[in-house]
């Protein structure tokens, strides 16, 4: 069963993917009961895939079937999957392409190198880190046809700025905040 959870372990330190379903704590939802409570908003869910992880080598298993779960749960223009292994992304891609995928980027590569890459695996969107997103990064994604959704910015002016650089998501701690700003 999929679950809903930043970290590889429980706040008790147990490693997740060796926990059974049913000791798992209630404040960690599956992957479709977080589907059904978040019934009508947008939803990102990133897919944590990265050398050294607990789950690393196990990518196929968890891609495929988050790809099914997603295509079940949700409507397309309500969701986005993301990761910052973007062999992860192509893997959910190639499960189910009708699927809205979204390469993480944190590394400073340049506003070309980073849409270049996710243009060429098929990627529609970008979720950059704040500090990498500029006016010239909103606008040539979009004007390559790409969403750019900026994590994770809990500053209200910065998030009213990204606003109205046309961003297509803003990824905060702080959504009362982020609604009022």
């Amino acid at each position: 069963v999929l679950v809903v959870h930043h970290d590889a372990h429980l706040a008790d330190g147990r490693l997740i993917r060796e926990t059974v379903t049913g000791d798992m704590p209630g404040s960690v939802p599956s992957l479709a009961e977080a589907f059904e409570a978040c019934e009508g908003m947008g939803v990102n869910v990133e897919i944590k895939h990265l050398p050294g992880e607990p789950d690393f080598a196990e990518v196929d298993l968890v891609c495929a079937a988050v790809a099914g779960l997603a295509g079940a749960y949700r409507p397309v223009g309500q969701l986005l999957l993301s990761s910052f292994d973007i062999s992860a992304v192509d893997r959910i891609l190639a499960a189910d392409s009708t699927l809205p995928t979204a390469w993480l980027v944190v590394e400073r590569y340049g506003t070309a190198q980073i849409l270049d890459r996710v243009e060429a695996h098929g990627h529609g969107a970008i979720n950059p880190w704040d500090e990498l997103v500029d006016q010239a990064l909103v606008d040539e994604a979009h004007r390559r046809g790409l969403k750019v959704v900026v994590w994770t910015v809990d500053d209200g002016d910065r998030i009213v700025e990204l606003a109205n650089w046309g961003v297509d998501g803003i990824v905060t701690n702080q959504v009362s905040m982020a609604r009022r700003a």
